[in-house]
């Protein structure tokens, strides 16, 4: 499915307002693994191959806005690692995609709860876009292994993705370590005919805020 411009617009406008628009923002960095995964909820894939995780890098600036003690906004920019391995079963084969994207989101927080010396328990949930970069494909038949960046369009795969992430974590003084699962709601091939797959997302992050 492809993302209508002007909404994309107004998202991004509407971030960096957000991430220039506070005198009480607080910014930071963030740096982690995305344990990745496609999905394929009509099964398609299920007689013939197994859909297995690979590991990403992602890492980006955060901006934190107050809303109240408990309650905050953190649009972020970050560039992420998403994708999957497609294990033939009955086949000494496999096909790996890594797909590189620079990531917008924001995320709603709420801080649940106070332990030990000034450390917050908080959980979080909000939209993210996305724009693949660049792409990598790695190819393995029978131990003969090759590789080459992938052509978006000969592969007919959309280079947009959005979708809903949900956090969990806990901060003390400027450091804190999250959890969170990416939900792609955005069909990885290009004019959203079937089959349909989507990106999934386990993500282990630290980071601090100055």
């Amino acid at each position: 499915m492809k993302v209508n411009s002007s909404t994309l617009s107004v998202f991004m406008v509407f971030t960096l307002f957000l991430c220039s628009g506070s005198l009480y923002s607080q910014w930071g960095v963030r740096a982690g693994l995305n344990i990745a995964t496609i999905s394929d909820p009509e099964g398609v894939t299920e007689d013939v191959a197994e859909l297995t995780p690979i590991l990403g890098m992602n890492f980006g600036l955060l901006f934190e806005i107050p809303l109240s003690e408990r309650v905050s906004i953190q649009p972020e920019i970050h560039y992420i690692q998403k994708g999957g391995k497609i294990d033939h079963i009955d086949e000494n084969f496999w096909i790996k995609d890594i797909l590189n994207y620079l990531e917008i989101s924001v995320l709603g927080n709420i801080y649940l709860f106070e332990f030990g010396d000034n450390a917050r328990v908080f959980a979080g949930l909000g939209p993210h876009i996305g724009y693949a970069l660049k792409g990598m494909k790695e190819i393995d038949d029978n131990g003969h292994r090759e590789s080459y960046e992938t052509d978006f369009k000969s592969e007919e795969i959309t280079r947009w993705d959005y979708g809903l992430g949900m956090a969990v974590g806990a901060k003390w003084g400027g450091f804190f370590a999250d959890i969170r699962y990416n939900l792609g709601l955005s069909n990885l091939n290009e004019f959203d005919y079937d089959p349909k797959f989507y990106h999934r997302g386990l993500l282990l992050g630290v980071g601090y805020q100055f």
